[in-house]
């Protein structure tokens, strides 16, 4: 129960839960705490992240409705998200080391515009402004706020860096952060 002497909602000593679980709810979380498992749930939603205390196999669990996201020391496994394809066994998994991971995370994405119209600069801001408005992830919708990808044609050799920013007007618009030319 609520007290106003704050020492009366403490603890003083250690809470063995011989096997059981305390169960807690929030506005927006539940979740339960076990001496190997934390699993916290959005009620009326798919998200879910699972932390098992495992010392064999420690594991985060994060769940969005789309997809299931596996972190462990060794990798990190991915279902259901469009991701570089890595198949294992034919079925939908894909994993991950730490390594090429680090490598996917720093790749920026580049798009090749096949031939410039009479219009030139303007075709290819637009082309970057529709690269800005497309989901992420085909059919999830995803932010692409913040977003860094380059832009290039294939006749000419200066390929342009960009970041999709909010327009004053508030849509998401591309805006031209360098011009990278290998001659200069």
């Amino acid at each position: 129960m609520p007290h106003p002497q704050e020492k009366f909602n403490q603890m003083e000593t250690n809470l063995n839960l011989q096997g059981h679980q305390i169960r807690f709810k929030g506005d927006k979380t539940s979740g339960t705490l076990s001496a190997s498992m934390m699993e916290l749930t959005v009620p009326e939603s798919p998200n879910q992240v699972k932390l098992a205390c495992d010392a064999s196999n420690p594991t985060i669990t994060v769940t969005d409705g789309s997809g299931t996201l596996d972190i462990t020391a060794q990798k990190v496994a991915f279902s259901g998200h469009q991701l570089p394809m890595k198949w294992r066994d034919n079925d939908t998994v894909k994993d991950y080391s730490p390594s090429e991971l680090h490598r996917y995370w720093n790749k920026v994405a580049y798009y090749e515009l096949t031939d410039e119209n009479d219009e030139g600069e303007k075709a290819t801001q637009s082309f970057a402004n529709q690269v800005c408005q497309e989901a992420t992830m085909p059919g999830r919708g995803s932010e692409t706020l913040g977003r860094l990808f380059m832009l290039g044609t294939q006749h000419q050799q200066t390929t342009f860096l960009y970041l999709c920013t909010t327009h004053p007007q508030g849509e998401l618009r591309a805006h031209l952060l360098k011009s990278m030319d290998p001659s200069e």
